[in-house]
Formats: C-alpha cells, sequence, structure tokens
C-alpha cells in the first residue's frame, strides 16, 4: 500500500501479473523528467538567510528532538531535515531505548514511528503521557497505517499530531514549530517578572491561572472547578485551553506550580521542615507531598 502511494506520488503506476505455482511479476512505470511535477512537488533550495528558523524568531538551536524509527534511511533523513533548521536532534530504533533517552535527555519534542521492535509507537506514546515528568512533550506519530481507527487510537493514547506515510516534510514542519511556540506559552509567562506585558490572550491567561493558583496556594480547597469558576471559564474550556497550551492538564498544571513552589522553599530554606514545606506548597498530607514530589523530580524532598 505504501509503495503504491509513493509510486503514484511520482506520477506513475504499479502493474501486477500473477500466475498460479509459477510467481507474481510487479512493475513499477515511472515517467522521465519532471516536467510532470508541479512546482509545489519539487525540492527548492532554501535560501540560507530565509530558513524557516526566522518563523516567529524561533531559536531552533535551543530545541532538543527525539526520532525514533527503525528505518535507518528515514530517521537519518528526518535527522538531517531538522538539522537543517538548526535543532538538535537525537535518534532511537526502538520504543524502550528512546523511553530512557527521553526521562533523561527531556527532549523538547518527540517524533515517533508507529511501528517499532521491543516497543511499538502506541505503547511508548502510552507512557511518556502517563509519566507525569514527560507527559508535557508534543508527540508527533507517523505511521504507514492509513486507518482512521489506528489515528483515534494513537490521538487517544495522547499523541499532540499524526501524520501517515508518505507525508509532506512541509506540513511535519508546521507541527513541530505550531508545538513547540505553544509549549514555549508557558515558560514565557513563569518568567515574566513583569507580567503586564504580553504578546496574546492566551499568555494572559496563563498568566492569571498561575497568579491564581499562588494566591490559593494553600487553599486545600482548590479545584479545577474552583480555578475555572474563578477565570471565568467553563470547566471543558478551561482543560481545552489549559491543555492546548502546556501540554498539561488543570490538574498537572496546578501540581507543577506546587512542585515549582516546593522546590524554592527546600532551596532557599535548607533547615525547614518537610511538612512546613508540604502545607506551603498546598499539601495538607507531608507523605502525599513526598510520594507526589518524588514522581516529579526523581528524588525525595530530604535528598533535593
Amino acid at each position: 500500500m505504501i509503495s503504491k502511494r509513493i509510486i503514484e506520488l511520482h506520477g506513475g503506476n504499479i502493474e501486477l501479473i500473477s500466475k498460479e505455482h509459477l510467481g507474481s511479476t510487479f512493475s513499477v512505470i515511472l515517467k522521465m523528467g519532471s516536467e510532470h511535477y508541479k512546482d509545489d512537488d519539487l525540492l527548492v533550495e532554501i535560501d540560507k538567510e530565509n530558513k524557516l528558523i526566522s518563523v516567529n524568531n524561533y531559536e531552533n538551536f535551543q530545541k532538543l528532538i527525539l526520532v525514533i524509527d527503525d528505518n535507518d534511511d528515514l530517521r537519518f533523513s528526518l535527522k538531517n531535515q531538522l538539522e537543517e533548521l538548526n535543532f538538535n536532534v537525537i535518534e532511537s530504533k526502538n520504543g524502550k531505548e528512546a523511553l530512557i533517552i527521553a526521562l533523561s535527555k527531556n527532549p523538547d519534542l518527540i517524533i515517533t514511528d508507529v511501528m517499532m521492535p521491543l516497543m511499538d509507537g502506541k505503547e511508548f506514546c502510552k507512557v511518556i503521557k502517563s509519566n507525569f515528568e514527560t507527559s508535557h512533550i508534543p508527540v508527533i506519530m507517523i505511521t504507514a497505517l492509513g486507518d482512521i481507527s489506528e489515528k483515534v487510537e494513537g490521538i487517544k493514547l495522547g499523541a499532540d499530531a499524526y501524520l501517515e506515510k508518505p507525508f509532506n516534510m512541509k506540513v511535519l514542519n508546521a507541527y513541530v514549530h505550531n508545538l513547540l511556540n505553544s509549549r514555549g506559552i508557558l515558560k514565557k509567562v513563569t518568567t515574566n517578572k513583569t507580567k503586564d506585558k504580553f504578546d496574546s490572550p492566551d499568555e494572559k491567561l496563563i498568566s492569571d491561572l498561575i497568579m491564581i493558583v499562588e494566591q490559593n496556594m494553600t487553599n486545600y480547597n482548590l479545584s479545577v472547578d474552583l480555578l475555572a469558576e474563578k477565570i471565568g471559564l467553563s470547566k471543558s474550556s478551561l482543560f481545552r485551553k489549559v491543555k492546548g497550551l502546556t501540554g498539561l492538564s488543570p490538574n498537572e498544571f496546578v501540581t507543577q506550580i506546587k512542585m515549582n513552589r516546593a522546590a524554592e522553599l527546600l532551596k532557599n530554606n535548607k533547615g525547614m521542615r518537610i511538612s512546613d514545606v508540604a502545607h506551603e506548597s498546598g499539601y495538607n498530607d507531608a507523605r502525599y507531598f513526598s510520594t507526589t514530589f518524588k514522581k516529579f523530580f526523581g528524588k525525595s524532598p530530604k535528598d533535593y
């Protein structure tokens, strides 16, 4: 199926002659020259001064992308094209190896094939999205399977985008930049000291949410319902906005702010009791706080 589609994209066709007990012959017929291609189908060298890096002034060279595919040619091609856009790229041939890399390197974005040995892309995506330390990482899944149910399953597992082979690199680039730009909003807002100048309503929304959580840090009744009420959105609208802008659910978003607060307290108050840190971070159960902290940072509050 994938061979047929690739051949058709080149304006050709594939024929089959099959004889029982003798075998089958596949013939690929391709047109000569390039006149039959549309202008958009031809690869044009990119002007070095007008690379995609200039779009939104995005600092691609600071971003790390993990590419996972057991097909050496495709993986090599993706790596080369992403590096031409000044991304840092690391590779993996299977999901199991990639999982270790993702946990240790914390990439900004992951591009993974679906069909792979040891651990396939769907299982990999499920693990990544269920682990709090990696659930914020955008995942783009690519597959040779055109079945709608396959795409639906991938999206349900948490994939942020789904591409069917063969795909246009321009489409992949668009997904990469949109996902990275949206994830960058949270970082920009949290590092904005004045918090009074924003490039978009989305940035102001995230800033307002952070302020509400910080003002209600020790309010044990703080919930998604209360957050939605204070920000003036329905619960479902709040979920869609926060998930789309940060990659986190509202509960994960609140937990991240609380964990950052706890880490700040531990760094600046060496003699502070863990129970007091838990209270100041919005937890009335020190044991549950320690468990959440270890899951988030990979070490206990005491070790931290």
